[in-house]
């Protein structure tokens, strides 16, 4: 029970670390605004009422402004009875998924002072980054219990399928010793419950599986395990040429067109370079409509981008008077993942902030970000992966063949390494592993010097 104890309470402790590591890392990576929007009276009173100190402090004086962005929020607050140099309330809070921590920076009756928060940059008050580490209840109990349910999770998960595995082959669960129908593990002195229970529920299964049925098994398991790999470094390198690739100076053009027709112009473009392909669609609603249709370019780019040729129903209908979309394909040795980010300009001029769909957006730098994509882009992402699980497997079958040589010819199991004795027993004495598996003549000596 103690260590029960233990246990969550480290996990505990773990999750809430991780809590204010994740909250900080939105900070450090927030840097574009997804929403801003003014503070109504009354909730500016409210928080002006709570935080300030200062005695002179006319909260009806202030002003407020919120930023929002994904897993930050700032509030700040300015005014007061200062004419030249207005009073000023930051607030910042971040946290995923609920924000969790909280810091206040104060500016008033000419005092400066932090509360809850570390401070990472100097200048104007705004535009310092702050990291926060105040408690904010019940965001931060939420967040910190579902951080310790991860890392536990991600704990518990190998230890669990080691069990599993062990049990299934008859092993010890603690030491991995073969069992059979003990109640005592003779290696390590562990307690089994019995035979039947821990390794079969039919009066004792045997220590091994049938040997053919072992071997596809092991097989099937070792295919799905290398394309599972291979699917995991294919997405990888696909996300790191989008980070190292240069989208400034693209290496060359594929395909310019402009098409104008009626009141819309539409602008396409498509750049090559290593490992990516970028596809940009722009729809552009004219002051004047024109009589003619006129296109500057190739027209089979629009045939290759059938998804791309016509703009959305939101502009269609008008109630946009710009769209942008921007496809980004990533992948070697063929194009395996894509994702698309749209930008609109409303009729009334409202520009919205780039929306990301089928794709990971994270801000790069002030002006910029990296669009990690999502989407499988088939036939590439089954070949990419095919063939780095066969790029995986080839040192691991490399290893275990010159493992097994050598074993070989030291005279040794060549499963668990145990010396072995030719013609005294059909298996290994330490694993059960048959003599017919350690060469076409059946039995290797201990020792080849032995052989005179």
């Amino acid at each position: 029970m103690k260590r029960r104890i233990w246990k969550i309470g480290l996990f505990l402790l773990l999750g809430a670390i991780l809590n204010v590591a994740v909250a900080w890392g939105c900070i450090l990576l927030c840097w574009r605004v997804d929403t801003i929007s003014n503070m109504s009276p009354s909730e500016i009173r409210d928080v002006v009422q709570y935080w300030s100190t200062c005695p002179t402090t006319d909260a009806a004086k202030w002003r407020g402004d919120r930023f929002a962005a994904h897993g930050v929020l700032v509030e700040y607050y300015y005014g007061g009875p200062e004419v030249t140099t207005p009073a000023q309330l930051l607030i910042t809070t971040a946290g995923l998924p609920l924000l969790g921590v909280q810091g206040v920076m104060k500016n008033e009756c000419g005092i400066r002072s932090t509360s809850g928060q570390l401070n990472g940059s100097r200048g104007a008050m705004i535009m310092r980054t702050a990291f926060p580490y105040s408690p904010l209840f019940p965001g931060f109990a939420i967040n910190t219990v579902f951080y310790a349910a991860i890392l536990w999770v991600l704990f518990a998960f190998p230890f669990a399928l080691r069990r599993r595995r062990r049990i299934k082959r008859g092993l010890c669960v603690g030491c991995g010793y073969p069992v059979g129908l003990s109640q005592v593990c003779s290696e390590c002195g562990r307690v089994v419950t019995h035979s039947v229970a821990a390794h079969g529920a039919s009066g004792g299964r045997p220590l091994q599986p049938p040997r053919a049925n072992m071997m596809l098994r092991r097989i099937f398991q070792r295919i799905l395990l290398f394309l599972l790999l291979g699917a995991i470094l294919n997405i990888a390198l696909a996300w790191i040429i989008e980070i190292v690739v240069d989208k400034t100076r693209p290496l060359s053009v594929e395909n310019r067109l402009r098409i104008t027709e009626g009141s819309t112009l539409h602008d396409v473009e498509t750049f090559a370079r290593w490992g990516a392909t970028d596809h940009s669609s722009a729809w552009t609603r004219l002051p004047v409509e024109v009589p003619w249709r006129r296109m500057e370019g190739n027209e089979d780019i629009l045939n290759r981008w059938p998804d791309f040729s016509e703009p959305l129903e939101n502009f269609r209908n008008g109630t946009q008077q710009a769209e942008i979309r921007n496809a980004g394909l990533r992948g070697w040795p063929m194009l395996a993942l894509w994702g698309e980010t749209r930008w609109y300009v409303q009729a009334n001029g409202n520009s919205s902030a780039n929306e990301a769909h089928g794709s990971l957006r994270l801000p790069a730098t002030r002006s910029s970000s990296f669009i990690f994509p999502l989407r499988p882009l088939w036939p590439g992402f089954a070949i990419n992966t095919v063939f780095y699980a066969a790029v995986l497997w080839l040192p691991f079958a490399a290893f275990g063949r010159i493992r097994r040589r050598r074993r070989i010819k030291r005279g040794l199991c060549v499963r668990c390494g145990y010396p072995i004795a030719p013609g005294r027993s059909a298996a290994c004495s330490e694993c059960g592993t048959p003599i017919a598996l350690h060469g076409a003549s059946g039995a290797t000596p201990c020792n080849p010097r032995e052989q005179t």
